[in-house]
């Protein structure tokens, strides 16, 4: 940092650039970056070092426009570390001019701030590993494989982080496995019936480099299911559902960065037998009733009426592709669903509970129907 900027010690991100810093308002200015062929990222995290922090330090990020989803920043709070760990900012935000700020009250000398709560590579290796009934798979670029459950029994698949910056998705698998896998916890019932296989994090480069929605290719991997050649966290991912010979289910975990409700897209192959059909709908209707009201798309013409309402009021960007679960609907005879996390509605606490209450509307559905899986 040069004299003018004295107030900061050191800057520290991936995900956004310092541009400046205005002492007299003691207001930091930084920009989003490009992620290539994708456009500008949303998510941001970065740590500052101050020589005296000041006791209000007020944060611009001047090309927020350039984001895709620019109506995200609308009454966004977005997250600072603390003593006691992170929590969302206490002062009302703006969007304004083309530029989202926000306040942080009474900053450390290191002060961490993000988007939301960050969950990187590493800290989802160190949970995994204290999942004592889970057995895990890493290769050497960290892509991992957690499994829980006899292979020979119903699959369930799940996945996540294909859109890195959607941190909010590790949250509700930290919660769905440590329900799955705890003994005590009356969803760890479901391994008597299911094999769990789940890929924490598929986009591993994206994740590693702070990237938002794609790898540094600028490749989304969400729209390269059906590709000749996807990218390589999606080659591995069919590969391994490739060798799942009875899937009941696969769910594809996201972060919405606009909704302000959370919601499940889904869909169900023509040849599921009547029965799966049936406790399908069951669930479908457990995960609408979860505390924190969560929306499920149940039918064609609907869904076309509110696409085109949200791509009008650009809350929703349509992009050329297969997805993963239109891809494993079309291919394999299951229900195949994207629950899309609202990071406006949930806290990263409350998107733990949300993976122990889908863990619990499992087990509720499927073994109190005691009809098996056919």
């Amino acid at each position: 940092m040069n004299d003018a900027n004295a107030l900061v010690k050191s800057f520290e991100s991936k995900s956004v650039v310092f541009t400046s810093l205005d002492e007299p308002s003691a207001t930091l200015h930084v920009a989003l970056i490009q992620e290539k062929r994708y456009g500008y990222a949303h998510s941001f995290d970065f740590t500052v070092t101050f020589e005296n922090p000041p006791d209000v330090i007020n944060i611009s990020i001047d090309n927020a426009e350039d984001s895709a989803y620019r109506l995200g920043w609308l009454g966004y709070l977005p997250f600072a570390k603390r003593a006691g760990g992170w929590e969302r900012v206490s002062e009302p935000s703006a969007y304004e001019g083309g530029r989202f700020q926000f306040q942080v009250l009474e900053p450390e000398r290191e002060m961490q701030v993000a988007w939301y709560e960050p969950y990187d590579v590493d800290r989802m290796h160190e949970f995994v590993r204290s999942c004592t009934l889970a057995e895990s798979s890493v290769d050497d670029s960290g892509f991992t494989v957690v499994t829980l459950g006899d292979r020979r029994k119903a699959t369930i698949f799940v996945t996540a982080r294909q859109h890195p910056g959607e941190t909010i998705g590790s949250f509700f698998l930290d919660g769905l496995l440590r329900s799955i896998a705890d003994k005590d916890n009356p969803a760890n019932e479901l391994l008597d019936n299911f094999c769990f296989v789940i890929i924490p994090i598929v986009n591993v480069d994206g994740a590693r480099e702070h990237l938002h929605r794609c790898d540094e290719r600028g490749i989304d991997y969400n729209r390269q299911w059906a590709t000749a050649s996807p990218p390589v966290g999606v080659t591995k991912t069919k590969e391994i559902l490739s060798k799942v010979d009875n899937l009941f289910l696969f769910a594809d975990i996201h972060g919405d960065e606009v909704s302000k409700t959370s919601y499940v897209a889904y869909r169900i192959n023509p040849k599921v037998s009547k029965r799966n059909r049936a406790l399908y709908h069951q669930l479908l209707q457990r995960i609408r009733k979860n505390p924190k009201s969560t929306f499920v798309w149940k039918n064609a013409p609907f869904v076309k009426r509110f696409v085109k309402t949200l791509v009008r009021q650009r809350r929703l960007l349509l992009r050329e592709g297969s997805t993963a679960n239109q891809y494993v609907a079309a291919t394999r005879p299951c229900l195949a669903f994207t629950y899309e996390l609202s990071v406006f509605a949930l806290t990263p606490q409350e998107a733990v509970f949300q993976g122990k209450a889908f863990a619990t509307s499992l087990r509720d559905v499927v073994l109190s129907t005691q009809a098996g899986v056919k």
